[in-house]
């Protein structure tokens, strides 16, 4: 089987010779440091200028990860929940990863309920401590007052017979009415 002669013609070069408008060459390149670009482009009829055009960025600098999730992690304003490794948990205001505003924290050692104003995570300001009553879902105000770094004032509050955790005594119910 003999193949004939075949005469192969290599394709046209196709030649765009439109321009860009004018408003796209006179537009000044970013001035990003990180932003390459290409001065000149070489074409087969020769060098020619190029727009300047952006042709790559640079990627920026990597942090290690743990720095961002460090940054994630930080405690800054409401939050719900925080538990400790201990078992401690508080709900409430954070200012620079401290209890720092009004919040309850629970300590699970004891059962013991603070409810108040915190300052750079020490009690401080008005609050009330409860302890719970051994076999029952009660809590029994211990403290009702002032607070100043953690430790109590000297102006006190009487403080309620046993109430129910969640509940509101049956005392308060009748005097709102």
């Amino acid at each position: 089987m003999q193949m004939g002669n075949t005469n192969i013609q290599p394709a046209a070069k196709s030649v765009h010779t439109s321009q860009a408008p004018s408003s796209y060459l006179s537009t000044p390149p970013p001035q990003s440091s990180s932003y390459h670009t290409i001065q000149q482009l070489k074409t087969p009829s020769g060098p020619t200028e190029a727009t300047n055009m952006p042709v790559f960025k640079c990627p920026p600098k990597s942090e290690p990860l743990w720095k961002g999730w460090d940054q994630k992690a930080q405690k800054n304003g409401l939050r719900h929940q925080v538990y400790a490794v201990n078992g401690d948990h508080y709900v409430g205001e954070w200012k620079d990863n401290t209890k720092h505003g009004k919040g309850t924290q629970v300590w699970k050692k004891n059962g013991a309920i603070y409810e108040g104003d915190w300052k750079f995570g020490k009690r401080d300001g008005y609050g009330t401590l409860s302890l719970p009553e051994k076999g029952s879902r009660k809590y029994q105000r211990v403290y009702s007052g002032w607070w100043k770094e953690d430790k109590k004032s000297v102006s006190v509050v009487p403080s309620m017979p046993w109430v129910e955790v969640g509940l509101i005594p049956a005392e308060c119910e009748r005097a709102s009415v």
